[in-house]
């Protein structure tokens, strides 16, 4: 009878045979990369999801600022902020945005439920992402850059700017060397001019092009605060321009026509409130607040020619660069509004 002997070569083979061994690496490889691209596909899910909701409750907030610009109820506040977050993100209601109203703030919060797709097969089925936004509604404090028009390169005296914002006449003289200023034909004595901008290019042309809207430089104008009437700070040392603008009247038409068919800038921007102005010269300005002036034309009154305007009021002034205030105190019609959350 003839013996079986081992030779060692059956278990060599099996030692040394892959195609086993390599299908079920593969498998287990599979499975982890499937793993791994469930969680890619969730997580870029949650991404697009927490944007969208940051976006509506973006757009919520400024809607409901600018419904606070407009003094409305705090109903139509909310109603206008829960209408844009909708607009925004068509899953959002009432329910789910929680809105907390002051005078000068809004805040709003929202959460926002998802179905998850691939997460599923390890026992999650929803996930959950919330934003908030909130939007302060204030008054310019210090102004640290022209541009797009949003400053008016005038002075306008404090105590004459109540009868000013009931809708009076505002004449800026352009040929009277005894005043500046006329209020409904009324004369208001001092240099109730034209501000000395500096920069770079010469006083004229600044002059004109911050009239025109293309001026873009830094520029500082801070308001003077309860008890710092000697602080440095808050006088503006370049002070007025004195002399005639003979080209005032082109700047204005340019900037008129530019307001009303490019839409592009507004035909109103800022005007310093200031309380101290002496008459003749060039002399420093100490500044209490930004109201809104609105030019609506030009007289020739040789050898210049007046600027006609209104002061506007509860006006939002767009591209404004510096700081505000919630102080009422300072609220003189101009209003910026904007996200700081």
């Amino acid at each position: 009878m003839k013996k079986l002997q081992y030779t060692g070569k059956l278990n060599k083979k099996l030692l040394t045979e892959e195609r086993g061994s390599v299908a079920v690496l593969v498998a287990l490889s599979m499975v982890v990369l499937l793993g791994i691209s469930a969680l890619v596909v969730d997580v870029g899910l949650a991404y697009v999801e927490r944007v969208k909701l940051n976006n509506a409750v973006d757009a919520a907030a400024l809607a409901g600022g600018l419904e606070l610009v407009n003094n409305e109820s705090d109903s139509q506040v909310k109603e206008e902020a829960v209408k844009y977050a909708a607009l925004n993100d068509a899953v959002i209601t009432q329910e789910d945005v929680d809105i907390n109203i002051s005078r000068t703030r809004i805040a709003v919060e929202a959460v926002k439920s998802f179905e998850l797709f691939f997460a599923r097969v390890l026992g999650f089925e929803q996930m959950e992402t919330s934003a908030r936004a909130a939007v302060v509604v204030g008054y310019p404090k210090k102004m640290t850059r022209i541009k797009n028009g949003n400053l008016f390169p005038f002075v306008l005296p404090q105590d004459v700017y109540d009868s000013a914002k009931e809708g009076k006449e505002i004449r800026l003289m352009g040929g009277n060397e005894d005043h500046f200023l006329e209020i409904d034909g009324e004369p208001v004595p001092g240099n109730w001019g034209a501000i000395r901008l500096g920069g770079s290019g010469s006083d004229e042309q600044n002059f004109y092009e911050a009239i025109k809207g293309d001026l873009n430089m830094a520029f500082e104008l801070e308001i003077m605060e309860v008890g710092d009437e000697e602080a440095d700070p808050y006088w503006y040392d370049d002070g007025t321009k004195p002399g005639n603008k003979p080209k005032a009247d082109e700047a204005v038409a340019e900037r008129l026509k530019r307001a009303e068919n490019e839409g592009d800038i507004k035909p109103y921007g800022l005007i310093p409130v200031v309380d101290k102005v002496e008459k003749g010269g060039q002399t420093e300005i100490r500044i209490t607040g930004f109201a809104v002036f609105e030019p609506t034309g030009t007289e020739r009154n040789n050898p210049g020619h007046d600027i006609i305007g209104y002061v506007r009021n509860d006006k939002t002034i767009n591209d404004f660069v510096g700081e505000i205030t919630e102080d009422q105190g300072k609220n003189f019609g101009a209003v910026v509004y904007r996200i700081v959350e």
